[in-house]
């Protein structure tokens, strides 16, 4: 039996809408991967000021999302390395949350 996932692109474009409102976003860009298919949506603007509309081809500067990520990337794999039963030990080289979320855009140590 074949599984056929279809791809609705009025439904998720109004659910992307709906949800970059309801957080109070400028703009957001979805892509979506259906089988061997890309589908691609945008909402919104790039910036508020400005008033450009967002595309699919529209660039987002990543700002402090990136050090969240970083962050929970760093504690799952530090979580992976102490085991289920041990506690990660510390040394001068070891990341942290905290070390990794204080770097700023163009520090020589990010």
């Amino acid at each position: 039996m074949t599984n056929t996932v279809t791809w609705d692109a009025a439904r998720w474009q109004a659910r992307l809408d709906e949800l970059r409102a309801a957080h109070h976003v400028p703009g957001a860009v979805l892509a979506v991967l259906v089988g061997d298919e890309i589908h691609e949506l945008a909402s919104g603007v790039l910036h508020r000021g400005t008033g450009v509309e967002a595309t699919t081809d529209s660039v987002f500067q990543l700002g402090s999302i990136a050090k969240v990520h970083t962050a929970t990337l760093i504690m799952r794999w530090r979580n992976r390395q102490a085991g289920p039963r041990r506690t990660a030990r510390r040394g001068p080289r070891s990341p942290t949350a905290a070390s990794a979320t204080r770097c700023s855009a163009g520090s020589p140590r990010c």
